[in-house]
C-alpha cells in the first residue's frame, strides 16, 4: 500500500519538475533567440575593452562567394575585432537552407549567427544592435555582402568619431521626402538615409542613444512589403525616431568616386539575388510606398534638411 502511494507521489513530483522546466523555458526565451549548430559561435559579451564589430548578412547562394568582401574587411588598415554574419535558418525568399563554408567557420575573427526568423535585408544590422546596444564599449559598422570595403574605411570612421560623436556616419547617403531623392555624393552634409553598401558607422554614443527597441520597430514595419525590403530607408527613419542625425563624410582615402572607380561593386551584386538588382525606378517606387506607409501609420520621423 505504502509502496503504491510513494510511487504515485514520485510520479507527481516528476511531472511537476517537467512542467516547471517547460514554463521556465517559455519565460526565458528571447524574441530573437537564434538556432545554432555546434560550430556557430555565440555573441561576444565581454564589455571590458572597446571592440569594433562589422556586421552583414547574405543569402544561401551568395554565402560561398563573399570571401572578397570578408578579405577586404580583414585587411583594413585598422581591422575590426569581429565580423558578425547574421543569417536565418531558412532564407524566406527562396526557402533554401544555408551551407556555411569553412573559410567562415574556421576564422577566429568571424562569427556566423543563425536565427530562427528571417528578418529580411535589415538582418545585416538588427540582431547585432540587439546584442550590442547595451555593450558599453562596442561600436558597429554595417555593410553589404556584394561590395569591397576601401582599405582605410574603418580607420577613417575612427579618426572622425571624436569630431562627430553623436551622429550616425556614412560615406554614401541621400535626402528623401517621399517624392524626391537628392544624392550629394561629392560633399559632406546631413542626410536622412545612410546607404549600407559603403558602410555605416554606429559608435558607442549612438548605440547608447537608441531609446526605442529596434526589434519593436521592426515588428511595426515588417508587415508592409515595401518597408520589409527597404532596410536603408527604415534604418534612417529609426535613427530619426531616436533623435539621431545622419552625417555623410568623405576624405581623400574614402569617397564615392574612389569607391566606384576602384571596382568595389562585386559582379554578383546585380545578378537578381538581391534587392540591388532592381532598376532605379523600382527602387524609387518602393521607397515612395514605404514612406507613405510610415506616414499613414504616424511613424514617419524623417528630418528634411
Amino acid at each position: 500500500m505504502y509502496f503504491y502511494i510513494a510511487l504515485v507521489l514520485l510520479l507527481i513530483f516528476g511531472l511537476l519538475l517537467i512542467f516547471n522546466k517547460f514554463v521556465s523555458s517559455l519565460s526565458s526565451s528571447s524574441e530573437y533567440d537564434y538556432e545554432k549548430d555546434d560550430k556557430v559561435l555565440d555573441p561576444v559579451k565581454n564589455e571590458d575593452k572597446p571592440i569594433i564589430v562589422v556586421s552583414l548578412t547574405t543569402s544561401p547562394r551568395r554565402i560561398k562567394m563573399i570571401q572578397k568582401t570578408i578579405d577586404s574587411i580583414l585587411n583594413q588598415t585598422k581591422p575590426p575585432d569581429l565580423i558578425r554574419i547574421n543569417i536565418p535558418t531558412i532564407f524566406k525568399r527562396t526557402g533554401e537552407m544555408y551551407i556555411i563554408p569553412n573559410f567562415l567557420l574556421n576564422h577566429p575573427k568571424i562569427q556566423v549567427v543563425q536565427y530562427k526568423e528571417d528578418y529580411g535585408p535589415i538582418m545585416k544590422i538588427l540582431p547585432t544592435i540587439m546584442d550590442y546596444k547595451n555593450h558599453s564599449n562596442a561600436s558597429i559598422i554595417y555593410t553589404d555582402d556584394d561590395v569591397i570595403m576601401l582599405p582605410k574605411t574603418i580607420e577613417t570612421f575612427l579618426k572622425l568619431e571624436d569630431k562627430y560623436p553623436e551622429y550616425t556616419l556614412c560615406f554614401s547617403g541621400f535626402q528623401f521626402n517621399g517624392k524626391n531623392r537628392w544624392n550629394r555624393n561629392n560633399t559632406e552634409c546631413f542626410v536622412n538615409v545612410a546607404e549600407g553598401y559603403m558602410c555605416v558607422y554606429l559608435n558607442k554614443n549612438v548605440l547608447g542613444r537608441m531609446r526605442y527597441s529596434l526589434m519593436d520597430y521592426y515588428k511595426m514595419i515588417s508587415q508592409n512589403e515595401y518597408c520589409f525590403t527597404s532596410d536603408d530607408l527604415m534604418m534612417g527613419n529609426f535613427y530619426a525616431m531616436n533623435g539621431i542625425f545622419v552625417y555623410k563624410i568623405q576624405t581623400d582615402e574614402v569617397n564615392y568616386n574612389l569607391w566606384w572607380n576602384s571596382g568595389c561593386e562585386l559582379p554578383y551584386g546585380k545578378d537578381g539575388d538581391g534587392i540591388s538588382s532592381l532598376a532605379s525606378d523600382q527602387h524609387f517606387t518602393r521607397y515612395n510606398n514605404a514612406y507613405d506607409y510610415l506616414k499613414h501609420r504616424n511613424i514617419n520621423f524623417f528630418n528634411i534638411f
